[in-house]
């Protein structure tokens, strides 16, 4: 936002209304979480877990393939639409491979929608240039990805959990 507002991507349709934002919010964690969570579980956590490719750039491949084929409704929007929608898929597939766990890329899948609702709630924002709309995304989800891949791993645990 900080690039697309400023640029004319973006418009802001009203000033800022916290009340507005706060009194959707309840709902908006709701209306986030549960599409971005059951869509982790069939986009990557299956794929993760009990499909072919289990690990590396196999698994990104085909968990981004997969995650793009679930937006079928969307295909028809054009090749920039698919890019965009495998950037999604590569950041979320990273941050699963990374960590090990789905709750990593339900964390960066459900944060992306949570943000977008929460700035649309609290602006009304609209996109004015839907081309440079996407480039954009792309871009953070490109440089997710690669911040997800090079952090490096904590240290695994060994043994039971000490309590």
């Amino acid at each position: 936002m900080a690039i697309g507002l400023p640029s004319g991507i973006y418009v802001a349709e009203r000033s800022f209304d916290l009340a507005r934002l706060l009194s959707a919010l309840p709902w908006l964690l709701l209306a986030t979480a549960v599409p971005s969570l059951s869509e982790d579980v069939l986009t990557r956590g299956f794929w993760f877990r009990q499909g072919p490719a289990r690990g590396g750039a196999a698994f990104l491949a085909l968990s981004t393939l997969v995650y793009v084929l679930n937006h079928v409704w969307r295909l028809r929007e054009g090749p920039a639409e698919w890019l965009m929608l495998a950037s999604f898929g590569l950041a979320y597939g990273a941050a699963l491979l990374r960590s090990g766990s789905l709750w990593a890329a339900f964390g960066l899948h459900w944060g992306w929608n949570l943000a977008n609702a929460l700035l649309d709630a609290g602006w009304g924002l609209s996109t004015l240039r839907p081309g440079a709309g996407r480039s954009l995304s792309i871009a953070a989800h490109l440089l997710l990805a690669a911040l997800v891949l090079l952090l490096r791993k904590g240290p695994q645990p060994t043994g039971s959990n000490p309590s």
